[in-house]
């Protein structure tokens, strides 16, 4: 909490080791706060001392655009860049959450010292840096801290945040924020400030309700033969590029390159970007573009098509060569998250896409990733809101494919019920016609049986999803899903599908 305070006064190097030190510490997860681990300050103070170091940041920051045409950069400019932006990331992420501000500030909205740093003037400054750092690539650091600074200033500190609006607005109106980007990302192959970018347009896509429109409406004309340092994700011919295109282009190169995808490196932050990348697109709801194509599959642009690129990520393999379990276990969690994020956005894709997804191969994918969240949710007996957040979008797609096309639902029905158990459960159904509280068989570590225990859970969206799916792969027949779950377990959803073998006192 102190941060700001040893700060106060110094220059030079030693601010170097106060940003080492604080991004080393931001780095680090951080425990939730409860209401009992509130820590009393002087705010006050705080408020003054951040004053006059917000102050200094600002002239700094504002006397960049003198900075020239060489290849050398002012150190101080570098310095209050990577200050500002740690200090504004600091307020989000630790002094807000630990004093509680954002409600208060809900009720007040008063300004904050460190809001200086927030006004469109230095936005509009720390824009400046940033194109002028990526030009020949003279200072990609810079670069990076700059694109980041950007991403903490427009963040909204709490609902209705219009310091944040007023900045997003400003960025896209005045500085056309999307077209840079766009103009960044074909001017250097940095992976980590890629990154960066697309969080700043992930981040106002959430925000700012004309953003979506402007990111995909921006558009850069680009010719290979007069940009000496392409990226390799560039095209190869002169053509106009946008957002859609271009973020393409980045998940097709950061799986194809080496080395192989994802890899165990902290530092290689190419999965971080495809993930980045599919929230995006998930918040811009691009998953409506996905539906089973009408006409047969060609080569090459083919390999850069966005169902073609989902394709690919449910194929990944959580499999590796290395005799490293930590290795494993991070290249593994690599792996699942960009599958998740690729479930996110298959939320909203057409239903004949569950169908698409068979033929070529990559529906098993999906149903990995069903395994292991229910196996996760289950085992360990989750009943927060992350449970949910996890569990629930496979559970949703699953189910609208398999209700939408029988080879859907019979892949799904068989890796719920293997073969193996049918013959026992069709013997059962045929010695116990009545009905049964409890499920003919279902055993506890079983994916079925997992299942199962999933529709008596707390959290209602996980006990409705489950059901519907259940019900879905049981062939939408009440006797059927009655055997299978078990008369107890059945009985909510049959009564809210009007089908319930009890009479409902009225």
């Amino acid at each position: 909490m102190d941060f700001p305070k040893r700060i106060e006064g110094i220059e030079g190097e030693v601010v170097d080791s106060w940003n080492d030190e604080i991004e080393e510490f931001l780095a680090k997860p951080q425990s939730p706060m409860h209401s009992s681990d509130s820590v009393d300050i002087d705010n006050e103070a705080l408020q003054s001392s951040l004053g006059n170091i917000v102050s200094g940041l600002e002239q700094r920051l504002r006397g960049s655009f003198g900075i020239d045409g060489s290849d050398e950069c002012d150190p101080d400019i570098g310095r209050a860049v990577r200050t500002s932006k740690n200090l504004l990331r600091w307020y989000i992420q630790i002094y807000l959450e630990q004093v509680n501000l954002q409600r208060q500030r809900q009720k007040s909205q008063d300004v904050c010292r460190i809001d200086v740093l927030r006004s469109t003037n230095t936005l509009s400054s720390v824009i400046e840096i940033l194109k002028w750092s990526v030009e020949g690539d003279r200072n990609l650091k810079l670069a990076h801290n700059a694109s980041l600074y950007i991403f903490y200033a427009t963040y909204s500190h709490f609902p209705g945040d219009k310091i944040a609006s007023t900045g997003i607005g400003h960025l896209i109106s005045n500085h056309d924020f999307p077209n840079e980007c766009l103009h960044i990302l074909m001017k250097t192959n940095e992976i980590p400030l890629a990154l960066t970018l697309v969080r700043n347009l992930h981040s106002m896509t959430v925000s700012f309700p004309t953003a979506r429109a402007s990111i995909l409406n921006a558009k850069v004309r680009f010719d290979s033969l007069s940009n000496e340092q392409s990226p390799p994700w560039a095209p190869t011919e002169e053509t106009t590029i946008n957002f859609t295109d271009t973020c393409l282009a980045l998940i097709r190169y950061s799986i194809d390159s080496s080395p192989l995808f994802p890899s165990d490196d902290p530092e290689d932050k190419r999965a971080d970007l495809v993930i980045e990348i599919l929230n995006c697109f998930y918040a811009m709801r691009k998953g409506q573009e996905l539906v089973h194509p009408t006409t047969a599959i060609t080569t090459g642009n083919h390999s850069l098509s966005f169902d073609h690129l989902i394709v690919r990520i449910l194929q990944l393999s959580h499999l590796t060569q290395s005799t490293n379990e930590n290795t494993d276990v991070a290249i593994c969690k690599r792996t699942l998250r960009c599958k998740l994020s690729a479930v996110s956005i298959l939320m909203d894709s057409d239903v004949s896409f569950g169908k698409y997804l068979v033929e070529n191969d990559s529906f098993g994918g999906l149903l990995d990733i069903f395994q292991h969240q229910v196996n996760d949710v289950v085992d360990n007996t989750k009943v927060d809101g992350s449970a949910t957040a996890s569990l629930v979008p496979i559970l949703v797609v699953l189910n609208r494919y398999a209700a939408a096309n029988s080879i859907v639902q019979e892949t799904v029905k068989k890796f719920v019920f293997p073969a193996e158990t049918e013959k026992n459960i069709q013997q059962s159904t045929a010695k116990n016609r009545k009905n049964k509280m409890s499920p003919l068989d279902a055993p506890k570590d079983t994916l079925r049986g997992k299942l199962i225990a999933l529709l008596s859970w707390v959290d209602g969206y996980i006990k409705r999803c489950s059901a519907e799916l259940m019900w879905t792969i049981c062939d939408s027949n009440s006797s059927e899903f009655t055997f299978r779950v078990g008369l107890g377990n059945a009985l909510p959803l049959l009564n809210s599908k009007g089908l319930s073998p009890i009479p409902i006192p009225s």
